[in-house]
């Protein structure tokens, strides 16, 4: 195995490993053994011994044994699915610069990711079918179509006021997306006109958009505005839901993204926490949104001079990215990077490169 993708392997202990490919493996510990060592002295590869124990009464169809149709019957060959998930349970280093890696294949790995599918899949439903559709789009970073699409619904002339508001809060999230601050609050305050005339004014909806109107100005650098729009989100929300709710979480951790842009650290964090406390709460234990707080509070410690416990809350972010995004994801390189910066900056140089060098790969 190639050195940095068995440091993301080593990192990963608790974690998941997926199998892009058909898996083939021994009942035969020295036969496999036999295979490892071929690695071990070629420069950047990791000689790897993968240990798997496999629950056979809970997942049957993830293995078949092929050994009586192996070129050689000797081996004991047992083929894995492709895309076969497997729970990382150790790593450990074993004599002749070997390292014994143990897998789990007991069906609790297929459970946990398919809660945190079904609270994505959740989220997704719960929205109105226009912002679905247009969330949908743009997440594949199809802006330019989204917007072509929204204007040719305006054009219709067939929805509803309330639609017709939720489109235009579409089209400032696709123009929010690229950057373009003054277009998006066109857009927005368009919807917010809309919904003020035939909402209610404890509407859900007025506070979605009071929300994205705040985090444009946080863009654009006018604090007050933003926690203005924001505090107006955060009041709807708190009155309508309940106290634990996702969107209110979001709110908080949108007014400590001010907050700290102010420099005003402990605000931040007071609402950065307020916002963990909540997703610790209903959120599964994987879920991304969890590992952007802990990453917000690492940074605002950043910030504050305090790389020690930045590090703590950035671990336990990454834990978390680890364990539910794609190895390749942006998310984890700018993990590794900012795990960079903090050794880098304590001059803890081996720790530094090991961490730029992940984030690189």
């Amino acid at each position: 195995m190639m050195t940095n993708e068995f440091d993301k392997v080593r990192a990963n202990v608790g974690g998941f490993l997926s199998m892009n490919s058909f898996l083939s493996t021994s009942k035969n510990r020295n036969v496999a053994l036999s295979f490892a060592q071929q690695s071990t002295h070629r420069p950047h590869v990791e000689s790897v011994l993968f240990e798997i124990g496999v629950d056979t009464r809970r997942c049957p169809r993830s293995f078949h044994n092929i050994e009586k149709i192996s070129f050689y019957e000797t081996e004991g060959e047992i083929l894995f699915s492709m895309g076969t998930v497997f729970r990382i349970a150790s790593v450990d280093k074993l004599s002749g610069g070997m390292w014994n890696v143990k897998l789990i294949l007991n069906g609790d790995e297929d459970v946990e990711l398919r809660r945190l599918t079904d609270h994505m899949k959740k989220e997704i439903d719960d929205r109105n079918d226009v912002a679905t559709l247009g969330t949908l789009v743009m997440k594949m970073g199809e802006y330019e179509k989204a917007e072509e699409f929204y204007l040719l619904m305006l054009e219709t002339g067939s929805q509803k006021d309330s639609d017709v508001a939720a489109i235009y809060n579409q089209l400032g999230l696709s123009y929010d997306e690229r950057g373009n601050n003054e277009q998006a609050l066109v857009y927005y305050n368009k919807g917010l006109d809309i919904y003020q005339k035939c909402l209610p004014a404890d509407s859900l909806s007025l506070a979605t958009t009071y929300s994205n109107i705040g985090n444009v100005y946080s863009n654009k650098g006018d604090f007050d505005q933003a926690l203005m729009n924001l505090n107006k989100a955060l009041q709807i929300q708190l009155k309508t839901l309940s106290a634990d709710h996702p969107s209110a979480a979001s709110t908080y951790n949108n007014i400590g993204v001010v907050y700290d842009k102010k420099k005003q650290y402990d605000r931040a964090l007071e609402y950065y926490h307020k916002c963990l406390k909540i997703r610790q709460a209903v959120l599964p234990q994987n879920h991304p949104l969890l590992a952007t707080a802990y990453n917000n509070i690492g940074v605002v410690h950043v910030n504050r001079g305090d790389g020690t416990r930045a590090l703590k809350y950035y671990a336990m972010s990454l834990q978390i990215r680890l364990r539910s995004l794609p190895q390749n994801h942006l998310s984890l390189r700018v993990a590794y990077w900012n795990n960079g910066m903090v050794y880098y900056a304590q001059q803890k140089w081996k720790e530094a490169l090991t961490n730029f060098t992940l984030a690189l790969d």
